[in-house]
């Protein structure tokens, strides 16, 4: 016969998980270069299971064992992804204008306008579209390309970005 599961509450979620929610989501890891999250994970790990045993594997994969203490414990695995979709800056234009490639899925005809972070002083920037004036009336009827978009960071952070970040 099978003994009953004890109820157990919930865990609390406070201001502590809060903040490491907000600390999560506001690092930077496109696709490549996760490594903001990856010092937060392996922070968290070490702080609340100092008793761990953690591996960085040759991509920068996080692997980590936590052992049980007692007999016939269940074996549970967490699988998550340390990185998210972005930019890449493929070309300086001068002025703090830049051209960038996509890193992920990421649909173009969505960028116009959308703040974004630059580089690892998270310098703040815009996604801008070629001007309506200095567009050819066959480039006004059709969606915005990847190749009209620029990033504006204007001119006085323009030299703390480089090509490849």
């Amino acid at each position: 016969m099978d003994t009953p599961v004890e109820s157990k509450k919930a865990p609390a979620f406070g201001e502590e998980q809060v903040a490491l929610l907000e600390r999560l989501c506001r690092a930077v890891a496109v696709s490549g270069d996760e490594g903001e999250v990856r010092r937060i994970v392996l922070e968290e790990i070490r702080t609340h299971r100092p008793d761990a045993e953690i591996k960085v594997d040759a991509l920068g994969n996080v692997l980590v064992i936590c052992r049980g203490q007692g007999e016939n414990l269940p074996r549970v695995m967490v699988a998550a992804h340390m990185d998210e979709v972005g930019f890449m800056i493929s070309d300086d234009e001068n002025e703090g204008i830049y051209r960038f490639e996509i890193v992920g899925g990421i649909d173009e005809r969505h960028l116009v306008g959308k703040p974004v972070l630059v580089g690892r002083e998270h310098i703040p920037g815009v996604i801008g579209a070629k001007p309506i004036h200095l567009t050819k009336a066959d480039e006004r009827r059709s969606n915005v390309s990847l190749d009209s978009l620029r990033i504006d960071i204007g001119p006085s952070s323009g030299k703390k970005v480089e090509i490849g970040e």
